[in-house]
């Protein structure tokens, strides 16, 4: 059975369905099971095949939607949604679509774009989570396409629904992905130490650089690997210019479960590096270190989220 045509959602594709490849999914197991609120049903979906959501562990649940009824419940105003076995308490506003609009842009969310779409074929809600000031909420879907995409943000939480890589359909609706995205907080420390701080023109030294956990709570690092969750500058005290980087820029892949590491209170990992990958002219730099890492990164479990700086240290290149 081929889907139809659904409105794009951009900033980073939160509802994704590749309309080309959506087929029925009537040959799955039947069996549903229907969470408290009835509106969402979960079904078998084998998700380790999926190219963009292969990497979930634990915090997700596969479903399918029942849009009729979710927009019932949100023109009420508030209302307990059952997710991933939490409930979360929403207080919702239907955003009104103009005639004819090709596009709807919300204040905490993302444009909404309509494909060739009739507007009037689409609902879209946006909230908060009730009691909580640092919340945020947004839903888009039509009853007649069979599909519910969103976003809540309920302080260090996210809970995404999205539709499969291949948007596949099981009995008239989209298959969606339900999961949680969380992010800790706590004090980590980067340090870095060049091998020397007097160097000769053309001489490679080493940079050793160490993570640190300062704070109290156990937290979920991304292992320290250059350009993608560490990088290095090296900055002219002359000029005030960056030194080009001429290793060649690598492509920053997403944090993953394998590459994440459990740092204690008091404990490190380290890593060295070298300077190879500048060419330091004679004169004076700092030199110094930035690790972060972002949101909606592929892990399932907990992780620091965040960025910090190292201190800066000079560096003299004699000629």
């Amino acid at each position: 059975m081929k889907a139809p045509t659904i409105p794009l959602v951009i900033l980073c594709a939160l509802i994704t369905v590749s309309i080309a490849g959506c087929f029925d999914m009537d040959h799955s197991d039947s069996s549903t099971t229907k969470n408290a609120d009835s509106i969402f049903e979960t079904v078998d979906y084998d998700i380790s095949t999926d190219s963009q959501y292969f990497w979930l562990e634990e915090n997700y649940e596969v479903v399918t939607p029942d849009p009729a009824l979710f927009k019932k419940y949100a023109d009420s105003g508030t209302f307990t949604l059952e997710l991933i076995n939490r409930s979360l308490e929403l207080e919702l506003t239907e955003v009104a679509i103009p005639e004819g609009a090709r596009k709807v842009s919300l204040n905490n969310g993302p444009d909404i774009y309509f494909d060739g779409q009739d507007p009037q074929e689409v609902f879209i809600f946006e909230g908060k989570v009730v009691n909580n000031t640092e919340s945020s909420a947004w839903f888009s879907g039509s009853e007649s396409m069979g599909y519910l995409g969103g976003e809540i943000i309920n302080g260090n939480e996210e809970y995404h629904i999205k539709g499969t890589s291949n948007g596949e359909v099981y009995n008239g609706k989209f298959i969606e992905i339900i999961y949680l995205s969380q992010y800790q907080s706590g004090n980590l420390n980067l340090t870095v130490v060049p091998e020397k701080t007097k160097v000769k023109d053309n001489e490679t030294f080493d940079i050793h650089l160490t993570l640190t956990n300062t704070g109290n709570n156990t937290l979920n690092v991304w292992k320290l690997c250059e350009q993608i969750s560490y990088d290095l500058y090296f900055r002219s005290v002359e000029s005030d210019n960056y030194v080009h980087y001429s290793c060649g820029v690598l492509e920053r892949v997403p944090m993953t479960n394998e590459e994440t590491e459990e740092l204690k209170p008091g404990e490190s990992i380290n890593t060295t590096f070298n300077s190879k990958c500048w060419e330091l002219e004679p004169g004076e730099y700092t030199l110094y270190g930035v690790y972060r890492t972002l949101k909606n990164e592929m892990v399932s479990k907990p992780y620091w989220f965040g960025e910090i700086k190292s201190e800066e240290i000079k560096i003299l290149v004699d000629d």
